[in-house]
């Protein structure tokens, strides 16, 4: 109804620094960053063969992290 509230933030990043403080939510973005950049290495060192799934894979990374940057 609309006496519903939500304790939780609006997204995963502001969440983990409000309930974890400085060290967790640094942590979420250093883990982040470092998927990225090993996202990256995949894509560009994969034979033409695993380039396809590998560009998936990381696409749907990408789509979960917008996601759970909006909500």
């Amino acid at each position: 109804g609309w006496n519903l509230t939500s304790s939780n933030a609006h997204n995963l990043v502001i969440q983990n620094f409000a309930t974890g403080g400085f060290f967790v939510g640094s942590t979420y973005i250093a883990l982040q960053i470092f998927i990225l950049i090993n996202a990256l290495q995949l894509i560009r060192n994969a034979t033409s063969l695993h380039k396809i799934p590998s560009i998936t894979l990381v696409v749907a990374w990408l789509a979960y992290q917008l996601q759970s940057l909006v909500s």
